[in-house]
């Protein structure tokens, strides 16, 4: 049996036996050998380092002392890479949700997408860092994406988070500036913005390449892929994007478009990045959602200002004797669309506690592309 810490295909190649690791090996751990540097690295639960890896590994099966070579997943940046829309799915983190809660989440959702999304605050309200959430994924051999935004941080705090994701083998972050906090926010909390969102690029461009911190970077560490986000608007006919020029010339290697089901005005804009030839720099991104009912689709809409929903979506649910499977086959007809208009290499679903809702909507994408 595959641990379940390992998610991978078999390579060719026969399995070796290491008998220094025989005496102390046991039924729960795993053992790997880089074949970078031949060094063993236990995998325990809790203390699993990451096991996401750019090259082959040979991981430990105690229950036969042997080793067999296996080459994990592809994470998201290697498949924004190539001609296949991307699919990932951003976790609802709340304050009741503890590690094994994120974790069992995340291994159902990896089983529809190729990466797993993880905010950081996106309402304001606390929940377990995106820093742990991220690393105990990456312990799941699940591919994080990790949100950052600089509402929350001053700019010392967030290289030190910077440098803390590259050391844990973060690959892809998504960097924000955050929305202001609501009004109504209780216990009152401060925001920072000691860094906008260009500069916070810059910043995180800076460490990947080498060009800051040097001296704290792992060479065995792989970069980061950067990510921005941008607002999805109708664009007047002499509008161009400067604001998105500028966050790829500071090294951001992907555009995440915020929650959209409008599909003429998403044509649209995506037309005029097009045609300001952003798509040479940069790959794009765009959120999704299975609404389960009317009152879920109005709640979102009011708590994402950036978001489209048109209103015909929430009539259908109202309307509908089942709103929870109309919100399902809404969503996979949209992505479905989404995937056939030009410039656009993936989508993010949103998910909320109904994890198995983003299953049904990838399966049921799925099963409408053509053989």
């Amino acid at each position: 049996m595959w641990p379940s810490a390992v998610r991978h295909r078999t390579l060719s190649g026969s399995s070796s036996s290491c008998s220094k690791h025989r005496s102390s090996a046991d039924s729960k751990s795993a053992l790997r050998i880089e074949r970078r540097n031949l060094s063993c690295h236990e995998i325990s639960d809790g203390f699993a380092k990451p096991i996401l890896s750019d090259y082959p590994v040979l991981v430990y099966y105690p229950r036969t002392y042997s080793f067999l070579p296996v080459l994990l997943v592809q994470r998201f940046r290697e498949a924004l890479s190539q001609e296949t829309f991307v699919l990932t799915a951003e976790l609802p983190l709340s304050p009741k949700l503890n590690r094994h809660a994120i974790v069992s989440m995340a291994e159902k959702l990896s089983l529809s997408v190729t990466a797993i999304q993880i905010p950081d605050h996106t309402n304001a309200r606390p929940h377990i860092s995106n820093l742990t959430a991220s690393a105990l994924l990456l312990q799941a051999g699940i591919d994080p994406i990790m949100h950052m935004n600089s509402r929350d941080r001053n700019r010392i705090s967030l290289q030190s988070d910077l440098l803390s994701a590259q050391a844990l083998g973060i690959t892809s972050i998504l960097l924000m500036r955050g929305m202001d906090l609501p009004s109504d926010h209780r216990p009152r909390a401060t925001s920072i913005f000691d860094v906008g969102a260009i500069d916070f690029i810059t910043t995180a461009s800076a460490i990947r390449d080498g060009e800051a911190l040097s001296s704290a970077r792992d060479e065995h560490v792989s970069p980061f892929q950067i990510g921005a986000i941008a607002q999805v608007f109708d664009p007047a006919p002499d509008w161009t994007p400067e604001k998105l020029k500028a966050k790829t010339d500071a090294g951001a290697n992907f555009i995440q478009l915020p929650l959209c089901m409008n599909l003429e005005i998403l044509t649209r804009y995506m037309q005029k990045l097009i045609s300001a030839r952003l798509l040479w720099k940069a790959s794009v991104m765009v959120t999704i959602a299975p609404f389960a009912d009317r009152e879920a689709a109005v709640k979102t809409k009011a708590s994402l200002p950036d978001s489209l929903i048109p209103q015909s979506i929430i009539n259908q649910l109202e309307q509908s004797a089942n709103p929870r499977q109309t919100g399902i086959d809404i969503c996979a007809e949209i992505l479905t669309a989404i995937s056939m208009i030009p410039g656009i290499s993936g989508a993010n679903i949103l998910v909320d506690e109904d994890v198995s809702a983003a299953a049904e909507v990838v399966t049921a994408f799925q099963a409408a592309q053509p053989s």
